[in-house]
């Protein structure tokens, strides 16, 4: 085999690993945890009302930073233990190598809940029912 083959094929299994990574927490400890997911595009965009015609141009922005911190790897949905954080996503990764930060949005995260972010709000719901079917609400911190 090539070096160059192997090159490439060395390329895609580490590709292929990031995206299967996962955080790495038993399934029946998800309901000890609260989960942060990013509805926010890549272009700072509320992406539950972005037309379809536009999401695959404009994908979400990933929870990049935690309490000023760089969480790695980026993802677009984070499980988190009890507490408070200052979450940050990334924008404008599409388009550049450098993600600038969003605003900070304070979460008090609870066990069994869902934060979903969005650009001018933050919607909480149980995260055992899919969002569709949730009766999300307004958070508040």
């Amino acid at each position: 085999m090539s070096r160059k083959m192997m090159g490439l094929l060395a390329g895609i299994l580490a590709l292929s690993g990031c995206a299967m990574m996962s955080d790495g927490i038993p399934p029946e400890q998800l309901p000890n945890y609260g989960l942060v997911v990013s509805r926010i595009s890549g272009q700072g965009r509320n992406m539950d009302t972005l037309p379809s015609s536009l999401r695959g141009f404009d994908n979400e922005a990933y929870v990049s930073w935690i309490n000023g911190k760089a969480a790695f790897p980026a993802r677009q949905m984070m499980n988190l233990l009890p507490g408070e954080y200052d979450i940050q996503v990334g924008l404008g990764c599409g388009s550049s190598p450098n993600c600038r930060p969003s605003r900070i949005y304070k979460i008090r995260v609870e066990a069994g809940k869902r934060y979903a972010l969005t650009p001018d709000a933050i919607y909480v719901s149980d995260r055992s029912v899919p969002r569709a079917d949730a009766n999300e609400k307004l958070y508040q911190y």
